[in-house]
């Protein structure tokens, strides 16, 4: 596997529940990175807003924290 700066390369070492909340539509990093990643951590969670932006935990803070909420309480 390619390395680069994401560290793609260590994201299956992770062992702790991973929770991932991304924009459909990220200008800085695309979705295609998270769904990568999710592939590569073994317990991911990835969580997808629809639309624009690269802030969901401020854009759709209710939405955010229901999320939030229902993964803390599931660990």
């Amino acid at each position: 596997m390619q390395t680069s700066w994401m560290c793609l390369d260590k994201l299956s070492e992770l062992k702790v529940p991973t929770l991932m909340v991304w924009s459909r539509y990220d200008p800085y990093y695309p979705l295609a990175g998270a769904i990568k990643a999710k592939q590569l951590i073994p317990q991911a969670r990835l969580e997808v807003f629809p639309g624009y932006g690269h802030a969901p935990h401020r854009k759709e803070q209710d939405s955010f924290n229901r999320i939030l909420l229902a993964f803390l309480a599931q660990s």
